[in-house]
């Protein structure tokens, strides 16, 4: 072996020794970047988590504000059914006037129909659950929205 040795010129032995150092370099060049790179990503993923935290604990502490706060007085509406109304449009046509105004004089017969569950406050407290909701989700899009103008 030493004989094959002896036939390459000991100039073409430097040129192999300095290609050997630049593929050296430039092996160890990547490696650093690589793991500069990792770091940098993962001070990133860490910033942006945090600020996710802070925000979903904004939105939560504004979310459980407007749950705390009461809901307005709901209006009184009735849905049912007025006898008067029904008794005034059921009369023919050339009947006697005297009964349908006498159905429209103001007594108020509630034979005609039973008296349905009361469903507005629970009506006015799914809605007011749905504004905190929206009013949450808001401050979130803002949030965000300043975020990304931010950058």
């Amino acid at each position: 072996m030493p004989a094959l040795l002896a036939l390459i010129p000991v100039k073409d032995w430097i040129y192999a020794g300095i290609i050997a150092a630049l593929l050296g370099t430039f092996a160890w060049y990547t490696h650093h970047e690589r793991v500069i790179g990792e770091q940098k990503i993962e001070t990133a993923d860490k910033k942006v988590a945090d600020a996710a935290a802070a925000t979903q604990t904004k939105i939560g502490e504004t979310y459980a504000q407007t749950l705390a706060t009461p809901p307005a007085p709901a209006p009184v509406v009735r849905l049912c059914h007025v006898a008067s109304a029904s008794r005034a449009m059921s009369s023919a046509p050339g009947a006697n006037t005297s009964a349908s105004s006498a159905a429209n004089s103001g007594s108020t017969d509630t034979s005609n129909f039973a008296a349905g569950p009361d469903i507005g406050l629970k009506l006015i407290t799914i809605g007011h659950d749905a504004d905190a909701l929206i009013t949450a989700l808001q401050a979130e899009n803002a949030e965000l929205r300043a975020e990304m103008t931010a950058k």
